[in-house]
């Protein structure tokens, strides 16, 4: 259970600074959605 929660906090923390990132470069953001969708 600990490497669980160790795991939803780490994911927890990429997703905000992806978000971070997002907000001050759009350009990567787009980048980035374009990849996912291929």
């Amino acid at each position: 259970l600990p490497q669980i929660s160790l795991g939803y906090g780490a994911l927890a923390v990429v997703s905000t600074l992806f978000t971070v990132l997002g907000a001050r470069n759009p350009q990567l953001t787009a980048i980035a959605n374009s990849q996912d969708v291929e």
